[in-house]
């Protein structure tokens, strides 16, 4: 399944399957919140990790059978899969309300599915978390800053007045929600990926706006000097 989402995310780039391709949509709803182009590599990694996690999966389940918490995931798995390849259908036909309500879909399924192998993870060696359950914490939490980015993308679209606020005051407010989201769960959760996810997302942001706006260069900056603290935190309270 893995292999067929990155085949149609390549052609989705590639322009084959719409006259724009993925980027080209995403340009025309340029925002303040949007990080810079490099930020997006990102999905190199996850799509990666995704791959390894299936190759390993096929493995097990010829070798021995999988630990139960682990299969209990897959539906949700496989879900969040067929909502990132529908995000992108729809995402090209520039339905931007339809792509925010299957990007929390795809969020809901893919912390479904990390809060499932929770359950399993004593059960687990340090290789075996790396290879099946880091990726699918990396996917989640991409996926919570692109949801921030699609709905900010959608504001774009209708025109919206964000309350007569400043787009800018809109970035912020967004970063905020963030770290909320970051600080819910390292501390209760556990999932350190989440943070250096946002803080790679944050300096994209600041990046884009480096000599252009100090206010959106210097926030997303103190922001993730905030989450690197936290997080420093947290490794020591497990570590002790």
């Amino acid at each position: 399944m893995v292999v067929f989402l990155i085949a149609w995310n390549y052609l989705t780039n590639t322009g084959k399957v719409h006259e724009a391709s993925v980027g080209e949509v995403s340009a025309k709803y340029y925002n303040l919140f949007t990080p810079a182009s490099y930020a997006f590599a990102i999905w190199g990694l996850i799509f990666l990790g995704l791959l390894i996690m299936s190759i390993y999966l096929l493995y097990r389940s010829f070798k021995t059978e999988l630990i139960k918490e682990i299969s209990t995931a897959i539906p949700a798995i496989l879900l969040a899969y067929v909502g990132i390849m529908a995000w992108l259908w729809f995402w090209l036909q520039q339905e931007t309300l339809i792509s925010v309500g299957i990007m929390i879909l795809i969020l809901i399924s893919i912390l479904r599915a990390r809060m499932l192998m929770d359950q399993g993870l004593e059960k687990l060696n340090k290789q075996e978390v790396w290879l099946l359950v880091k990726p699918i914490e990396l996917t989640a939490a991409w996926i919570t800053v692109a949801l921030a980015a699609n709905i900010t993308a959608h504001l774009k679209a209708i025109s919206w007045d964000a309350w007569q606020l400043k787009e800018e005051s809109w970035v912020i407010l967004l970063i905020g929600t963030l770290m909320l989201v970051n600080y819910f769960v390292l501390k209760k959760r556990n999932y350190i990926l989440f943070p250096l996810v946002t803080v790679w997302a944050l300096v994209a942001i600041s990046y884009k706006h480096y000599g252009e706006n100090q206010i959106l260069f210097y926030v997303p900056i103190m922001a993730s000097i905030g989450l690197v603290i936290m997080l420093i935190r947290q490794l020591k309270v497990k570590i002790s």
